[in-house]
């Protein structure tokens, strides 16, 4: 839904920080909770349909993040982001792997 972008965020900033203030910047409405430690990103709202996507029983689709092409093993809030680290979420399977290609992302800039 989105293209590859820059964005400066403070130095120490985690990717749900990265992703708040991408999906709010864009006025995309989504759900993340809070559980002890962990955020999850719950759903996103498409732009287009306004329909949202979440954990899909039928299909065993959810969010997926991944740093700098590869899938990450940690919780969004748990990855503090560098200067010009990649992130993209994907809703898709969780056995399907992504090529690194195709993560093109939203670039960080410690600023």
């Amino acid at each position: 839904w989105g293209s590859a972008s820059s964005v400066s965020l403070p130095e120490g900033s985690t990717a749900q920080n990265l992703i708040e203030t991408v999906l709010k910047a864009k006025g995309v409405t989504y759900n993340g909770s809070q559980s002890g430690e962990y955020w999850f990103l719950n759903s996103i709202n498409s732009p287009f349909d306004h329909k949202p996507y979440a954990w899909d029983a039928a299909t065993n689709k959810s969010w997926h993040l991944y740093i700098n092409g590869e899938p990450s093993l940690l919780c969004a809030n748990q990855i503090t982001l560098k200067s010009g680290d990649k992130a993209c979420l994907y809703h898709r399977r969780f056995a399907h792997a992504r090529s690194r290609q195709d993560c093109r992302g939203t670039e960080c800039d410690d600023s």
